[in-house]
């Protein structure tokens, strides 16, 4: 198995993609309300604001196509468990 340790400070996730022939990508949260105010929005919206204070607050908005929310249990992400499942969504 392809496992990778996450930051435990982001305990909360959203999945998000703009195919559903294509791998998510994953925003953490350390802070569950702003994961669920983020993800109300999307589903308000059909937009997702995602912003990163590691990059000085960068903001962006986004028009995914799918978005779910995620909360990490033991911190770590099983890859190839995500690729094979994403995969299994294609036509091919």
């Amino acid at each position: 198995m392809n496992m990778k340790p996450l930051d435990n400070g982001m305990k909360y996730a959203l999945l998000f993609t703009d195919s559903i022939h294509k791998q998510p990508h994953v925003h953490g949260y350390t802070d569950k309300e702003r994961r669920d105010n983020a993800y109300m929005e999307f589903i308000e919206t059909g937009k997702l604001t995602i912003s990163d204070a590691n990059l000085g607050g960068a903001t962006q908005t986004l028009e995914p196509v799918y978005v779910a929310r995620m909360d990490i249990v033991d911190g770590t992400v099983n890859n190839t468990k995500v690729v094979k499942e994403i995969g299994g969504l294609s036509d091919e």
